[in-house]
Order: structure tokens, then sequence, then C-alpha cells
């Protein structure tokens, strides 16, 4: 298990994030990072609240992995596993692009890799969806 895999407080890190599950330790990813999982179902609306919690719980996961772990140097990194459980909501339309736009460039490189689970019934509609992800976010894809 690398060092950047343990978070060293033997608590949930996710409690209080509604749409985001930090895997618990020692699970992590092949280089290390750890995990979260992100329940699209859960993001129902984009309405200023859903955003200001989208910003508070990047700003808290920020702030989580500058702290965990034993190691001098933090890898500031994680992987998300996306989970497309639902059919997409019109809210997303609104919410991905300024994710992209407004939330992404203030956490560069944080989301090391992305992979996406329970998207069969939306391949058509993900191959609309990423024409809107820049080419340094499909690229991790």
């Amino acid at each position: 298990m690398s060092a950047g895999c343990q978070n060293g407080s033997g608590r949930d890190p996710s409690s209080g994030w509604p749409f985001i599950q930090h895997l618990p330790d020692p699970v992590c990813d092949m280089f290390g990072w750890p995990v979260l999982l992100v329940h699209l179902a859960k993001l129902l609306d984009a309405s200023l609240a859903m955003k200001q919690e989208i910003v508070r719980v990047f700003e808290e996961i920020w702030q989580r992995l500058r702290t965990d772990g034993d190691c001098e140097q933090p890898t500031l990194q994680y992987a998300a596993i996306v989970d497309f459980e639902v059919l997409l909501c019109a809210a997303w339309y609104k919410l991905i692009p300024w994710f992209i736009r407004e939330v992404a460039p203030q956490y560069p490189g944080m989301c090391a890799m992305v992979f996406v689970v329970n998207y069969f019934w939306a391949y058509g509609m993900f191959n609309i969806v990423k024409r809107l992800l820049p080419t340094n976010v499909l690229s991790r894809i």
C-alpha cells in the first residue's frame, strides 16, 4: 500500500459529503491514490445551493489530500469512480459545463483518473456529453 493511500484518521472522511463517498483505507488505485465514488443520482438540480455544495465538497477534498497521510509531500490527487446509476437529468447539462469552467480550474490535476460505471444505458448520451469536456479531461476517461 502506498503512503498516499492512507488517510490516517480512522473515520469515514466523506461523512457530510452528499454525493461523494471516499472509499475506506486500504482501498486505493494502482498508483496509491485515494478513491472517490461519485453518485450522480444525488445531483438532481443545478441550483445555487447545489453549486455551493459542490464547491464546498471539492475544497474539503483538497484540504484532506493536503493533510492526510504520513508523507511529507502528499500526492494531491485521487481516482474517481463515476456511477451513472440513473438516467441523465436536465441539471447535469448545466452542472457539467459549470463544473468544467468554474470548479475544475481551481483544483488543477486533483482528479488523476476517472472510471465510469453503470453507463451502458447512457453510452449514446456520453458521446454527446464528452464533447463538452476539454481534451485533458478526455485523456483521463
